[in-house]
């Protein structure tokens, strides 16, 4: 499939469905969104947004993010325009963590003070479900993130940081040994956490099996306090930490196959987020707080190879970072700072 932009209405996303079926009995048919934003190339810097946010995350197929203020609302934001487009609503609840489905079609949003996750349309921008969870997954907004959506062998799951996995229809299935920060590869299948790899699996068995497999990982690096985040590279082989054993002034770079460090990635401060882009680009950055305000800088941009391509200050001074999400394509960066403001920075590629 390729799309023509000429085709395409500029200054706006577009999005195709397409349906894989197969005659084999049983065999239930896949769904595959894809999308393309028609815009403007260069695109101005959009200028940052003070709301007081405390919750975000990034649609896992438009460029779009969705911010919470542990109220009953989301805002939505196109990354590329740092524009609003509007709220889903029609919830009562406090909101508290996000995650997005693989498919782009869910929203879910812990419910504070509730054994609750709250379910929306993103089609229609709705709230359509509440479910009811085995244990209190609330936690406090400095803590890593606690919850992935992710697709593994074709089914949507829900995993939270406690190790509890949910079925896209609300129904529990397991709780395994986890412990946050953790990342997920992009077919679904291995999950690293902060010392440990977890490979699972789905079965529509005896109306639905979790399994999983863990594994103590070892690698290069100090070791200690748990990393502020750990990300992966898009085909799986490599590992992120933002500050290692806890404390570290880098983030480093592990070869999954070999388990050895690759390189260090220097960040002025003790980093507390790390993101990697689709085509191997990565972030790391923190709040800064320790250096004081003439040292600030939000986030360094290294190249695959750990080289660096350049360091950010988003006049952020008053208002340290505490966390960074990309768009699906890696091009937008969208930073959350203490106080709730929202920066968009364009990424050249």
């Amino acid at each position: 499939m390729r799309a023509d932009p000429l085709a395409l209405p500029p200054e706006d996303w577009s999005q195709a469905t397409v349906k894989v079926t197969t005659s084999t009995p049983g065999v239930e048919p896949a769904v595959i969104r894809v999308g393309m934003w028609h815009g403007a190339v260069p695109r101005p810097q959009p200028a940052s947004r003070l709301v007081g946010y405390t919750n975000m995350v990034a649609d896992k197929l438009r460029p779009y993010v969705y911010a919470n203020n542990n109220g009953p609302f989301v805002d939505v934001y196109n990354a590329y325009t740092g524009m609003p487009l509007g709220k889903i609503d029609g919830f009562s609840g406090n909101l508290g963590d996000m995650a997005v489905s693989a498919d782009g079609s869910r929203l879910y949003a812990l419910i504070g003070g509730a054994m609750q996750l709250a379910v929306f349309n993103l089609a229609t921008n709705k709230h359509e479900g509440v479910w009811q969870m085995s244990t209190d997954v609330s936690r406090s907004n400095t803590m890593p993130r606690g919850m992935q959506a992710v697709r593994t062998n074709g089914v949507d799951l829900v995993i939270l940081a406690n190790g509890e996995v949910y079925h896209a229809s609300g129904r529990y299935l397991a709780k395994f040994n986890l412990t946050a920060p953790f990342a997920v590869s992009q077919d679904g299948r291995k999950i690293y956490d902060v010392d440990t790899r977890h490979d699972i699996d789905y079965s529509e068995m005896a109306g639905g099996l979790f399994f999983v497999s863990s594994s103590r990982y070892f690698t290069d690096g100090p070791f200690g306090l748990p990393p502020a985040r750990i990300a992966l590279s898009r085909d799986g082989n490599k590992l992120y930490k933002a500050a290692p054993g806890g404390h570290a002034t880098y983030c480093n770079v592990v070869d999954l196959t070999t388990r050895k460090e690759l390189v260090q990635l220097s960040y002025p401060d003790t980093p507390r987020y790390v993101a990697v882009a689709p085509d191997g680009r990565v972030i790391c950055g923190g709040t800064g707080e320790s250096l004081g305000q003439s040292n600030l800088i939000d986030f360094a941009l290294f190249n695959p190879e750990g080289g660096l391509l350049g360091s950010f200050d988003l006049a952020t001074k008053s208002q340290p970072v505490n966390d960074v999400v990309l768009t699906p394509d890696g091009l937008v960066a969208v930073l959350r700072a203490q106080a709730g403001l929202l920066a968009f920075v364009h990424l050249t590629p």
